[in-house]
């Protein structure tokens, strides 16, 4: 489901030697603004491209983003915590999709990923929190990860 897409850290751990919110806001710059998914893979089953591009992720400096799909907004959420491994930041938080189905209220859901963002593309794996934290930029068949990629709109 693509409310995975858009996770976003909000620094609840040190990160260096900055002060967490010091950390915070330092890690939100490299997030804040708008981005294009162009792949999305799930289970090792790739999104087309043009199925890809059909959703963008908005980040504020606050640790909030919006989710949308052909410009609808389709779910939003913020982050609870950050941590770091070796190769990658890891995240976990919360995200609501909006509007469950068939008149259903939707639901808040835990996720738990690792993500790495290198100029202006993000690269994220995401899993709900009950399934091992990635490890790895890949998402293989029956592993419950979702790997994305996005690119910076200017």
């Amino acid at each position: 489901m693509h409310w995975q897409l858009a996770l976003v850290p909000l620094v609840t751990v040190l990160l260096g030697a900055d002060a967490p919110q010091d950390a915070a806001q330092k890690e939100f710059k490299k997030f804040e603004g708008t981005w294009q998914n162009v792949s999305y893979t799930k289970d090792g089953k790739e999104q087309t491209v043009e199925e890809s591009k059909k959703y963008t992720a908005t980040y504020d400096a606050e640790g909030n983003f919006k989710m949308m799909k052909d410009g609808k907004v389709i779910a939003q959420g913020k982050a609870d915590e950050l941590g770091m491994t070796r190769t990658a930041y890891t995240v976990r938080g919360i995200v609501k999709a909006e509007g469950g189905a068939e008149g259903k209220p939707s639901r808040a859901k835990k996720y738990a990923a690792i993500y790495k963002i290198d100029g202006e593309t993000l690269e994220m794996v995401s899993t709900s929190p009950d399934k091992d934290m990635p490890t790895a930029f890949v998402s293989r068949a029956g592993s419950g990860h979702t790997y994305e990629v996005w690119k910076r709109m200017k």
